[in-house]
């Protein structure tokens, strides 16, 4: 990767200050199929729609938000990215989406695997470092990790100011949301102390069906205001990604009601208002089946977008969070806002 564009002699010193306004934001999960990457984009497309400058970073090796985002080309990747691993190498990376408004992308690729193995100490340092003097340059920075706490989510915690745990109401929501907390707590202690716990937020949720009313109590009664409360489930968010558009630009009611409840959480994980919703609860009501884009459908999108691949060592040694000293209380992990769906009525 090429860095001459990224010397430290063009990097003036007062950057500094405008790092501290930049939210960088891991999105984390430690089930696949919860719809993590949807919350990404959702996000994502709500702060473009608002005039936000946004930088999504693909660390999911499956690449679905770089199928979704759809940009022309990407010469780089974010396993190049890491592999070299030198201060604002990021910057060399970052491709404009297909998406209307002011939306980057690092792209990914299956390759990626490869860096889900540790190649050492100090690896987890690896993705803040290449985003050192980038970062600041947005309001929003996303990461789109994997469904796991290894080396890629590792790093994702280490560069990030917050972590937003995604779930879904079912039997294991509780379980899940407690080891991703967890492994937030111990990087926030050992090694990156901005980092804190934006919330969790429950996707797909549909107030109509008892069991999910049931789990997101569950929730609430284990992280009580943590919760941030629950995205609901729009057969909206599938189509749009299909059609490679954000869901604010899809025409539909259930979109207008995700993009609302997208809206609330935007505002919240900038803690600031910068999306104007006139209603703070939606209606789940009358929710429409959730259809998802075909196998084949994504395996052509990720043709279309395949980026230039880079050699990865394949004798790397596997690293994890260490999750052994669990906090006696989630207490102080408890952020001062809420956001408001129709089950807080």
């Amino acid at each position: 990767m090429s860095h001459a564009s990224h010397s430290p002699s063009a990097t003036p010193a007062p950057e500094s200050a405008p790092e501290s306004t930049t939210q960088i934001v891991a999105a984390l999960s430690l089930k696949g199929g919860v719809g993590k990457t949807s919350v990404v984009l959702g996000v994502a497309g709500a702060a473009a729609s608002a005039g936000l400058k946004v930088l999504v970073i693909d660390l999911d090796p499956q690449a679905n938000a770089t199928a979704t985002l759809n940009p022309e080309s990407a010469q780089f990747t974010t396993s190049d990215v890491l592999y070299d691993g030198r201060p604002g190498i990021a910057a060399d990376a970052i491709v404009p989406s297909s998406w209307e408004g002011t939306l980057d992308l690092i792209a990914s690729e299956p390759a990626l695997e490869h860096r889900s193995q540790s190649p050492g100490t100090g690896s987890e340092l690896r993705l803040r470092t290449a985003l050192d003097g980038v970062a600041s340059n947005y309001d929003l920075v996303l990461f789109d990790c994997p469904p796991s706490l290894g080396e890629l989510t590792r790093n994702a915690l280490y560069a990030a100011t917050s972590a937003l745990v995604v779930t879904e109401p079912t039997f294991f929501a509780v379980q899940g949301a407690a080891q991703a907390i967890e492994a937030v707590q111990v990087v926030s202690e050992h090694g990156n102390p901005e980092l804190k716990p934006a919330g969790i937020v429950v996707n797909r949720m549909r107030n109509t069906l008892e069991d999910h009313r049931e789990h997101m109590a569950d929730l609430q009664k284990e992280f009580g205001k943590l919760v941030l409360g629950g995205l609901p489930d729009r057969s909206a968010v599938p189509q749009a990604q299909g059609a490679q558009i954000p869901v604010q630009m899809w025409k539909s009611n259930g979109a207008a009601d995700i993009s609302k409840a997208l809206g609330l959480l935007l505002n919240r994980l900038v803690g600031k208002t910068v999306v104007n919703v006139t209603t703070t609860t939606v209606n789940l009501s009358d929710s429409t089946p959730r259809t998802e884009p075909t196998e084949a459908s994504s395996e052509k999108k990720l043709k279309k977008n395949k980026t230039k691949k880079k050699k990865a060592s394949t004798q790397e040694i596997a690293k994890t969070v260490d999750l052994t000293n669990k906090p006696e209380s989630l207490a102080n992990l408890t952020p001062t806002y809420r956001f408001t769906t129709s089950e807080d009525k």
